[in-house]
C-alpha cells in the first residue's frame, strides 16, 4: 500500500480522502465526552418510564454499582489522531455491514 505525505504525518490514500470529507458532529452531541455525559443528556430526552428501565438495575443496583467500579480501575489513555487509518470499527452482523456498531437491548416487551 502506498501512502502520502501530508503534514508530519502518513495517510493511506483512503484516508486522506476520508479526511478531506467534511463530518460534523451534530450540536446536541458536541457537549457528550463521556458516558455520563450522554446518560444526562438521555435523562432530558427520553419518557421518565423508558430512561428508568434502560438505565437503572434491579433492587438496590448492586451490579450496576460493581460494574462501575470495577471499570474505574482502567483508564483510556488518548492517543489523537495517531494512525488512525488502520483503525476500524466495522463488524458484519447478519449479513450486513456497520462500520461503527451500537445497540441498546429490546425494550418492546415493557410497552415502552
Amino acid at each position: 500500500m502506498s501512502t502520502q505525505r501530508s503534514g508530519d504525518s502518513m495517510l493511506a490514500p483512503n484516508a486522506q480522502r476520508e479526511s478531506q470529507a467534511t463530518t460534523r458532529t451534530p450540536s446536541k452531541l458536541s457537549c457528550v465526552l463521556s458516558l455520563d455525559d450522554f446518560e444526562a443528556l438521555t435523562r432530558k430526552r427520553l419518557p421518565r418510564q423508558l430512561f428508568s428501565y434502560i438505565a437503572n438495575g434491579a433492587e438496590n443496583e448492586n451490579t450496576i454499582r460493581n460494574n462501575r467500579d470495577a471499570f474505574r480501575a482502567f483508564e483510556f489513555m488518548p492517543r489523537v489522531l495517531k494512525l488512525v487509518f488502520e483503525r476500524d470499527q466495522g463488524i458484519e452482523l447478519f449479513g450486513r455491514a456497520y462500520r461503527s456498531p451500537f445497540s441498546i437491548s429490546p425494550v418492546g416487551l415493557a410497552a415502552m
